[in-house]
């Protein structure tokens, strides 16, 4: 299964970062080795006007995502991501290894309604 992280580089210890659609890059790890799969710049999305949620989240479904690991996801995006069968993890740690670490902990908490007051910048 591929596990996308939220980041603000393109590594494991890249620093975490806690919005999804202006996230600078999305790490997708194999759930199994822990080993990154893929590093995705989300360049196009990161400064877009509006949308940028949105837009991201049909990147994941592109690349065979099945978990986000986040701190913030919007209503729209958040739509988005349920019709492309990804399930949203809101998780709070300082780098992309931390917060994969935490999903296999379990230490996550399932994202079910998008983060209103922080849908703006996301």
């Amino acid at each position: 299964m591929n596990i996308a992280v939220t980041a603000k580089g393109p590594s494991l210890e890249a620093p975490f970062d806690e919005r999804f659609g202006r996230a600078s890059y999305f790490i997708i790890i194999d759930s199994d080795s822990g080993e990154i799969v893929k590093e995705f710049n989300n360049e196009q999305n990161l400064n877009a006007v509006q949308g940028s949620g949105i837009e991201s989240s049909k990147v994941l479904a592109d690349l065979d995502v099945s978990v986000l690991l986040s701190g913030h996801v919007g209503p729209k995006a958040l739509e988005v991501l349920i019709m492309g069968k990804i399930s949203a993890y809101k998780v709070e740690a300082s780098t992309v290894q931390e917060a994969f670490t935490k999903f296999k902990a379990k230490d996550v908490t399932l994202i079910h309604e998008a983060d209103v007051a922080t849908h703006w910048n996301n």
